[in-house]
């Protein structure tokens, strides 16, 4: 009856025209309380939304980098002999990325000021720079406390990658072209003072494969799919053309204001090593269904004992922010994105933990205190709760500003669901939710 409900939720979604087409599953920590796909796959050719269709999941797979991170470091796998007792060790992290050492040549070793007035011999703008004065640690960089931001949040970061003046950008975008130089931008504050939300995955993706010596696609394979039995035609970093025609098509708003358009939109692959000075795009590297990816998600769950001990799983959600001292501000995102502050009610807070965004406080669509998510840019989200037991994954492929997109209070709509109305895991009790959405 969960699934029947909930399928109903997304049609009706579809029919108002939110978005193409949806997969979605809620889980409990063992089994799928509901799950389905509703709507188009590509508004070009009308092909109905199937949950074996592969969906770019960015920035919802940070959760498995992280994790990955703690499995290597708990298992002892780095040469330099770094630990779990070793994530606020500036040192040992220098030891693996020498970029972060201050006085290195690397871009991230400076902080940014600004730019000059006079543009450089090329017509581009030159940035200013200065040495920071703290020193950025492995905890700073999966909490999103070391003082780097992303091409779309600071005025800086636009500036280098799509200035608005018109002047060539400094560099181009990470994800497309697979460059580590388009990756390697300077802070924009001190570490360890603010929160702000940047391009350090990229940067845990290059420690990943300098601890293990392989590389990203192999080692989310060892580290993670493997030991949950997830095979890689359903989640991986490489689309094989075997699997080209399952994947989903990115749509944007139709410039008319009605209706989708699909879009090219390609992520930097490789089926085997990336060559010389490229990498997997590590802030956004997986493509999967969202059952698949659920296996993930019920792991944090249930603390599974494959992938983490349970010393290591609560290390993970302690409160990176009050131990670190830092207060959280509104954040904001910049045009081409949106220039909307991101919701941020009164009462409303969270922590920075490192599965994700942790609220202490019941969020507006009522998700419990203590529950933590993240989100995705193609409107891929996902939540989970310990203390009640479930979670959630949904996703679209729709870039659209996050902040200003009806399908945020869509989200917010079946977060309400999810976490108001099934009671039982496994769906037992619908709570009335099959007579609020009128279902038969």
């Amino acid at each position: 009856m969960a699934e029947k409900v909930i399928q109903k939720f997304f049609d009706d979604a579809v029919a108002q025209g939110l978005a193409p087409g949806f997969q979605f599953v809620v889980f409990d920590k063992d089994s799928l309380i509901a799950s389905g796909a509703s709507g188009v796959v590509d508004v070009g050719s009308a092909t109905a939304f199937r949950k074996d269709h592969l969906l770019w999941l960015a920035s919802c797979s940070k959760i498995s980098i992280s994790i990955m991170v703690l499995r290597i470091l708990e298992k002892g796998l780095c040469p330099n002999g770094m630990t779990l007792a070793d994530l606020d060790n500036h040192e040992k992290l220098v030891q693996v990325l020498p970029e972060f050492r201050r006085g290195s040549d690397s871009p991230v070793s400076k902080i940014i000021i600004g730019y000059e007035k006079e543009l450089d011999p090329d017509g581009k703008k030159v940035p200013i720079l200065r040495d920071y004065e703290g020193k950025v640690t492995l905890r700073m960089l999966l909490t999103h406390t070391s003082g780097l931001a992303y091409y779309w949040n600071h005025p800086f970061m636009v500036e280098m990658y799509q200035p608005t003046d018109g002047t060539p950008p400094l560099k181009q975008f990470p994800f497309a072209t697979g460059l580590i130089e388009d990756f390697s931008c300077p802070l924009v504050q001190e570490p360890g003072t603010g929160y702000i939300y940047g391009a350090s995955a990229d940067w845990v993706g290059q420690f990943i494969i300098r601890c293990t010596g392989i590389n990203l696609r192999q080692a989310f394979k060892k580290y993670i799919f493997e030991p949950l039995e997830i095979p890689s035609s359903e989640l991986d970093l490489y689309i094989p053309p075997e699997h080209a025609a399952r994947r989903a098509a990115m749509h944007a708003q139709s410039p008319t204001g009605s209706g989708f358009i699909s879009i090219p939109f390609d992520i930097y692959m490789s089926e085997g090593d990336p060559a010389e000075g490229y990498a997997y795009f590590a802030s956004g590297p997986l493509f999967g269904t969202i059952e698949a990816y659920t296996k993930v998600l019920q792991a944090a769950l249930r603390h599974d004992p494959r992938i983490l001990a349970e010393t290591t799983w609560q290390l993970a959600v302690r409160d990176a922010l009050t131990e670190q001292g830092i207060k959280l501000k509104p954040r904001k995102t910049i045009a081409p994105l949106s220039l909307s502050t991101l919701p941020f009610p009164p009462g409303q807070i969270f922590k920075s933990t490192v599965p994700g965004e942790e609220f202490a406080s019941q969020t507006v669509s009522g998700r419990p205190p203590g529950s933590y998510g993240w989100c995705g840019l193609p409107s891929v989200w996902y939540a989970i709760d310990e203390a009640t037991g479930k979670g959630y994954m949904l996703g679209t492929q729709l870039l659209v500003p996050f902040s200003d997109s009806p399908l945020m209070d869509l989200k917010d709509e079946f977060e309400k669901l999810v976490w108001s109305t099934i009671k039982t895991p496994g769906g037992g009790d619908l709570g009335g939710l099959d007579k609020k959405l009128g279902a038969t």
